[in-house]
């Protein structure tokens, strides 16, 4: 072997070893079943985001309603402008905590997307010895004479 064939042949990448496949497919199975994809991720991001998306918007207009009523009505008596400036905190408190659980959401849906994205790039090789077992499978059953739809009856000569 001259030198270049050997330089070849040690950039090529590196050699997998398949004795340990079934090993590798059920770390594999415990990594990505049930995962996930990054395309399954961001639409459930968008989808939270939406979600809470809603949830502020739907309490920044109570807290607008909530302070034009307020400032509109100088007549009020104190107790009632005292019930609608208690309202108005309490607005304000749940938009607060609306917005937090927002971005607590973004941040554990980002983190969801990027741990789905890392996911993705074993799934080829998950599917591939998935098809492997499941091809080994199919011949051993076979071999075996379980396969269902070579079972069927074969027209009997009978001796008379």
């Amino acid at each position: 072997m001259s030198k270049k064939e050997s330089v070849v042949n040690t950039t090529e990448a590196p050699a997998v070893d398949e004795s340990r496949w079934k090993q590798e497919l059920e770390q594999l199975d415990r990594l990505l079943t049930g995962r996930l994809t990054e395309a399954e991720a961001k639409e459930y991001a968008k989808s939270e985001l939406a979600k809470h998306d809603g949830v502020v918007h739907t309490i920044e207009v109570e807290l607008v309603r909530g302070r034009a009523v307020l400032t509109s009505t100088s007549f009020l008596p104190r107790a009632d402008r005292k019930r609608l400036e208690d309202r108005i905190e309490s607005l304000e408190g749940d938009l607060a905590i609306a917005r937090k659980l927002r971005e607590a959401s973004i941040l554990k849906c980002g983190s969801g997307i990027r741990a789905a994205k890392d996911a993705d790039k074993h799934r080829p090789r998950w599917q591939e010895l998935r098809q492997r077992q499941q091809t080994i499978e199919a011949a051993t059953g076979f071999a075996r004479g379980r396969q269902p739809e070579l079972n069927f009856s074969m027209p009997h000569k009978f001796v008379g």
